[in-house]
Formats: structure tokens, sequence, C-alpha cells
């Protein structure tokens, strides 16, 4: 059995007190907009700004009850929370009130709530500002389940929403261990305190293009002995295989001499400019798309692949590749622009300690992130076993 939330609530709306008379702020009356809606709890400390008492009688700004639903209805269409503490909000919110606590658990109906948000968002409208209308809300239909059941429910969803905070905080944390640990063993790149060559990219490694299909190709079922690499399947500093293109014979042959081996490094041109990785054992040989050109090290006792591609990813590189990026309708590096890319050059035996290093961070992020994926599909699951 089902219920209209608007059957179990009431519904209030937010105000925004007028900027032009400061009389209506620097109180103790916190104020919030959508930003502050994160799926969980808001407080004062989410406050976007301080209104005052005169505010709330004189403005369309109103109380909200401490243990109320905020819902965003604009800019921010289906962002929900619930405020533990007293608090004012802007028009983009409504709050929902006068809810029977012995029949509803709050942190249910917000989590009711957040499962609809893209409805709700396909629900919006408006020329500039898109939103929807309370009646939207009101028709939504909630699972009438017995109290006990709503807490064990949002239990099971806030262990599991919990988890997926936790992994995306360790990938974080990876991620800065990885842009930190070139400063660590190497310095900073713009000052080069170490003292390291530096060196052009054309005095080191010779850069060539991908090239474009012919005319009339068509993709072949896979997998061929023909991978066409697209900017695409570029990903995180390696290539994602499993939406992987594949040429006939026939096409592959017309452009067998654009294929990328294991020994290279590539970049892409065109499209997200700047993805850099190795090309994997698997995929040498691959065709490789006219958007990203390959990087080939002439003297491997000079430079090490694994760690030009992850030189090629720190800040100091990317904004190298930024600034040699033409300014046009479709932005694109162009592979002489490449060729003028500096390089620092520490001892072989280092550029292999760092690629191996980060190497081993990589493992590590990517088993995290397969656990973050097995969580987000669990809890997309629940949500649609739960509420339909």
């Amino acid at each position: 059995m089902k219920v209209r939330l608007g059957d179990v609530c009431t519904f209030q709306s937010g105000g925004t007190p007028s900027k032009s008379d400061p009389s209506y702020f620097g109180g103790t009356i916190p104020w919030i907009t959508t930003v502050a809606l994160n799926n969980s709890t808001v407080d004062q400390t989410c406050a976007a700004e301080w209104i005052t008492d005169q505010a709330i009688k004189e403005s369309s700004a109103k109380i909200v009850p401490a243990n109320s639903i905020l819902v965003g209805t604009r800019v921010g269409v289906g962002k929900v929370a619930v405020n533990s503490v007293p608090i004012s909000t802007s028009q983009d919110i409504i709050a929902l009130l006068n809810i029977d606590e012995n029949k509803w658990d709050k942190a249910y109906l917000r989590d009711f709530i957040f499962s609809k948000k893209d409805f709700l968002q396909t629900q919006a409208r408006g020329a500039t500002i898109k939103g929807i209308k309370i009646d939207t809300l009101a028709e939504l239909r909630l699972p009438d389940v017995l109290f006990d059941e709503q807490i064990k429910i949002t239990k099971i969803l806030r262990v599991v929403t919990n988890l997926i905070t936790l992994n995306k905080k360790q990938i974080s944390t990876l991620d800065e261990i990885i842009k930190s640990q070139f400063i660590e063993m190497f310095g900073d790149p713009s000052t080069n305190p170490k003292g390291y060559p530096l060196a052009k990219i054309s005095s080191v490694a010779s850069v060539k293009g991908g090239k474009r299909l012919p005319k009339g190709h068509t993709y072949v079922p896979g997998p061929t002995n023909h991978p066409y690499i697209r900017v695409t399947d570029f990903q995180d500093g390696s290539i994602r295989m499993d939406d992987l293109k594949y040429l006939s014979n026939e096409t592959a042959n017309t452009i067998s001499r654009y294929t990328i081996s294991s020994d290279d490094v590539y970049i892409s041109i065109a499209g997200t400019i700047g993805l850099t990785g190795t090309v994997p054992q698997i995929l040498s040989g691959s065709n490789l798309t006219e958007n990203a050109a390959k990087i080939v090290i002439r003297d491997l006792s000079i430079l090490n692949t694994g760690y030009l591609a992850l030189y090629l990813q720190t800040e100091y590189a990317q904004e190298q590749v930024k600034d040699k990026t033409m300014s046009t309708t479709q932005p694109k590096l162009a592979l002489f622009r490449i060729d003028e890319i500096e390089v620092i050059l520490p001892p072989l035996d280092q550029q292999v300690k760092y690629f191996e290093l980060i190497k081993s961070i990589d493992k590590s992020k990517f088993t995290i992130q397969k656990s973050l994926e097995t969580l987000e599909s669990l809890k997309n699951s629940l949500i649609q076993q739960y509420f339909g």
C-alpha cells in the first residue's frame, strides 16, 4: 500500500530577505540555500547567511522547526536533508512540517524523497531557472510500512551510504598521495630545486598522431585483432576495455601505420585534452584515433615510459598542455606543441622507483574503486526494492 506524501505532511515555502535592508542580516538565525542539502543532516554550520528576528517578521523568510525535512525545488531540485536545529531557508527550499512522528520516521521520508531525485528533476519546468511545484512533491507515493520497518530500512541504507562515503574518502586520499609523491621525490617541477636535467619531448622522443578512419567504414563485433582506441576509452591514466570498438581486417590494413605498442605513451589532443597513460601489452598493435597521439621514447636508458606518462599527469605538465592548446571552436593540441613540453629527467632508477610506487598506489585505488562500484550498485538495488 502506498500513500501520498501530501497526506502525511504540510508544506512551507522559504524566502529571502531583501539584501537592501541591512537590519535583516547579522542576526542569530541560520539561513541556508540548496547548497547545504546533503541527503543527511544540516545545522547552523551550513548557514549561508545569519538573519534577524526582524527579517522573519517583515520578509518572506520563515522559521523551520528542528527535525523538519527540507527539499530543493529550484537550483538543486530533489536535494534533501533534515535540519537538526531551527533554521530559515531560501525560496528554493520547501519544508515538510506537521509529520506524525509516531507513524513516520523522518530519515525514512528523507531517503524516500532522495530516491525520487531523478524523477523530480524530469518534472522541473521554467525558462531560466527550472523548478517543481509543491503539487509535484505532494503527489509522490511512498510505501506505507510499519514504523519499525522504516527504522530498519533507514539503518541499512545509512550503513551502505557510510561505506560509500568512506570509499570515496579513501580514493580522494590516494589521489592526494599520488599528487604529492612527485614533489616528495623530485621537488616542485616549476623550480626544479634538485637541478635535474630538463629536456623538451622532441629531444628524447618522437610524437606521432593517430589516424581518422576512412569514410564508409563500419565497426565489427569484437573482440578481434584490431581494437580501435578512442579518447572516450581513456580514463584515469588507463584505457578502458569495456567499450572498445573493433575494425575489420580491411579497415585496419589501410591505417596499419598508425598502431601503438606497449612501449608508447598516449595523450589525447582533442575532446578532453591531456589524458595520458601507457599502452598495456594486451592493446599493443591497436589503432589510435586521430584525436590522440603516441609518444615513442627513443632511449629507454634515459627516460622510462611509465615515468613519462605519470609526469604528463602532474599539474606542472598539465599547465604546459593547457598553455599550448589552441583556443578555437574545437580546442586542439597540435603535435608540434607536444614536442615543446619540457620534461624533468631524474636518474633512471628514481624514475622507475616513482613509477612502481604510483603503480602500487593505483592498484589499491583500483580495488577500492571496484568496492565503491559494488556498494553503489547495492544501494541502487536497495532503493528500488524499498521505494520502487
